[in-house]
């Protein structure tokens, strides 16, 4: 199914996005049961302090990708994104009523490479608080700058985060 382009907004940290991930989390375990090891909350809304676009990154760790059952999440008003991002990998999205992106859901098989990176970086950010504020610094000038194009909102920090996701993995 193809979806319309959708908003994005930026806003200083929300404690309570911790609980908008406990809640997606209740319902992602409900529906996947089995299907899962463990869900995590990353990105930006998991960084305690960090300006950030409200949308919620959850990570699901799975034995094997060619196993797991999406359409579990399709009847459940997840949309698929039609490109992965990494091998490995299946990237999911929930739409809000007015249409903005709330919740991005990255199913990675435990200990891929795309899994490591976003536990990493959570990691790496809530231990160095300077780089991250440095970090949501880019991001809300990038959204300024870009703030009708997601994409060039993407790839202005692109360069940046690579080189963060160097530094955590060392």
């Amino acid at each position: 199914m193809k979806t319309k382009k959708y908003s994005y907004d930026f806003s200083k940290y929300n404690p309570d996005w911790i609980l908008h991930f406990e809640q997606e989390q209740k319902l992602l375990t409900d529906i996947l049961s089995i299907d899962i090891n463990e869900i995590y909350h990353v990105g930006s809304t998991s960084i305690p302090g960090m300006s950030a676009k409200p949308t919620i990154d959850i990570l699901i760790s799975i034995n094997n990708i060619n196993y797991f059952q999406k359409e579990k999440l399709l009847i459940n008003n997840y949309y698929l994104r039609n490109s992965s991002i990494e091998e490995n990998t299946l990237t999911f999205f929930k739409l809000n009523n007015q249409n903005e992106k709330t919740i991005n859901i990255h199913v990675c098989e435990k200990g891929s490479r795309k899994a490591r990176s976003l536990m990493h970086m959570k990691d790496f950010l809530i231990a160095n608080p300077k780089i991250a504020n440095e970090y949501s610094k880019l991001k809300y000038k990038n959204y300024l700058k870009y703030s009708n194009s997601y994409l060039r909102y993407q790839k202005a920090k692109e360069f940046y985060l690579k080189e963060l996701e160097n530094k955590a993995f060392k």
